[in-house]
């Protein structure tokens, strides 16, 4: 199996041989984000760029696909940057209103339909497993390292839990 990404001439020989060390749920896991990224950049353009018709959705398109890899910020960023062209484009209330509705159902479709089919597909866990234990996992990097997720200081306990 290749790797599914656009390889200069001097790497390919070692991105070949990474590629083929690689474990296949890693290479299921891999093709499995590359999907959901392609996913959202054809949704946010075709949301924003056919429908409304704002501009720059091509670009617009292609920072929430690469923000998408980034877990937890990505995604929100993406949507506030992509709210924010889209309430600067907007001639009034409804289609604020509409990029609202259109940004839960993308996010919903993402978090709830495509993540947990790839990851399931990946590490063979039913989806129903990972829609469960994804938030288990973001509430617990929360209560580690503080309320603003991953930025910020580790809270230190004492063996019975009490902070320091």
């Amino acid at each position: 199996m290749r790797p599914p990404l656009a390889r200069p001439p001097g790497q390919r020989p070692l991105i070949r041989h990474v590629w083929s060390q690689a474990s296949p749920p890693l290479r299921c896991y891999v093709l499995g984000v590359l999907g959901v990224i392609a996913y959202a950049t054809v949704a946010v353009y075709i949301g924003l760029g056919l429908i409304p018709g704002i501009p720059h959705a091509v670009f617009l398109a292609l920072l929430t696909g690469l923000l998408e890899m980034i877990p937890m910020i990505g995604p929100r960023a993406a949507a506030v940057i992509a709210g924010l062209v889209a309430v600067r484009y907007a001639n009034g209330i409804g289609p604020i209103i509409g990029y609202a509705v259109y940004a839960t159902i993308l996010r919903l479709s993402i978090d709830q339909i495509l993540g947990p089919l790839a990851v399931g597909a990946a590490a063979r866990v039913h989806p129903a497993t990972v829609i469960f234990l994804l938030p288990r996992g973001r509430s617990a990097v929360r209560n580690r390292w503080g309320h603003s997720g991953a930025a910020g200081t580790p809270r230190h306990q004492d063996y019975s839990g009490n902070p320091i």
